[in-house]
């Protein structure tokens, strides 16, 4: 899905902002609308940049989402 220039590596900071968006919005949906793209767009970011250090960054419930 990410094309990356060069070696394919992921810039360091990508994905950062979205990260911070949905723990200031508490909702992958309303980070989304505050960003301006669809819901996909920012699980799939925030998957991305959790799987770089192996760790989940944020608590996910049916109702809210936690940074952790």
């Amino acid at each position: 899905m990410f094309a990356w220039a060069n070696n394919g590596a992921m810039p360091a900071l990508f994905g950062i902002e979205t990260f911070v968006r949905v723990v200031e919005a508490g909702s992958f949906t309303a980070a989304a609308e505050r960003l301006q793209t669809a819901k996909s767009s920012v699980s799939e970011t925030v998957r991305a940049l959790e799987e770089r250090p192996g760790v989940r960054l944020l608590d996910r419930s049916t109702r809210k989402v936690q940074h952790t």
